[in-house]
């Protein structure tokens, strides 16, 4: 969890004693993210056809 709030520690000013990460997405990129996962299963198909 620590890390995951991009290592922010508990101080009155915005200060960080880690490299944190940030994986938070838009809702657009979640909805685009959504979009895709319903034609997976045909570009997989389609790929290992192709090799």
């Amino acid at each position: 969890m620590f890390l995951s709030t991009q290592a922010r520690d508990n101080a009155l000013h915005y200060q960080h004693s880690h490299i944190g990460y940030n994986y938070r997405m838009s809702n657009i990129v979640a909805g685009i993210g959504r979009g895709q996962m319903e034609v997976l299963n045909d570009r997989v198909e389609a790929r290992r056809k192709m090799h």
